[in-house]
């Protein structure tokens, strides 16, 4: 047993669309450090960009992630 992390194995968290990836062409993923009660984890996110699409830190909220920051948050815990 080797301890590793999700991101290693390419795993994304879509926003947004159900899960699904956002169709616009913006495939930009950020690494976003998260906060459980299991431990420290590391994933990258991929937000939903299209035009009328929440903000990112709602994004977050939607799926039950507590965004540390408002404006481009990069560590979230779960609620």
């Amino acid at each position: 047993f080797e301890e590793s992390c999700l991101v290693k194995t390419g795993l994304v968290i879509s926003l947004g669309h159900n899960r699904n990836s956002c169709p616009c062409q913006d495939y930009d993923k950020q690494i976003t450090t998260i906060v459980d009660k299991s431990g420290v984890h590391t994933h990258k996110i991929k937000y939903c960009r299209c035009a009328d699409a929440p903000t990112t830190d709602i994004q977050l909220c939607q799926i039950g992630l507590f965004p540390a920051s408002f404006a481009q948050p990069k560590t979230a815990f779960t609620f």
